[in-house]
């Protein structure tokens, strides 16, 4: 099904996630653009944030995960000399994104939600957040 990269698909703090996750790969400087960043700008959202109340809703202790997450993103290899907007979107990226787009037509929804976001790192992210639910005995 692919994914959308128009800004009209998305609420606004959904888009917002991804505006903010240009200046994450600014400031990390991954090899490819992945779903650990994309986590980390709706964490980023704060408290009043959907993701880290869905999280919250769902149980987790979200500064274990908030702590675990920037371990693992310190831990991933960097690279210079590429602009944010050269970098290429990893593979489980591709999946979260192509998810999250087939969250919002199977809801019935008009925009691709951070809710829709959020499901779709629980179920597809086989980088970070999968396994942490599995280490932590949550599911999506």
């Amino acid at each position: 099904e692919g994914f959308s990269a128009d800004p009209k698909d998305y609420t606004e703090r959904a888009w917002q996630a991804f505006v903010d996750l240009v200046g994450l790969v600014e400031q990390h400087r991954p090899v490819a653009v992945e779903t650990e960043l994309l986590l980390r700008a709706l964490l980023n959202q704060g408290s009043d944030g959907l993701a880290v109340r869905i999280f919250q809703k769902a149980g987790l202790d979200v500064p274990l995960l908030d702590a675990d997450l920037n371990a693992f993103i310190s831990h991933q290899p960097s690279q210079t000399g590429t602009r944010p907007e050269e970098r290429q979107m990893g593979s489980v990226m591709l999946n979260v994104l192509s998810r999250s787009k087939s969250l919002k037509t199977q809801m019935q929804d008009d925009f691709i939600s951070v809710e829709h976001v959020t499901l779709a790192l629980a179920e597809e992210d086989s980088r970070f957040l999968r396994p942490f639910l599995q280490r932590h005995n949550s599911s999506p």
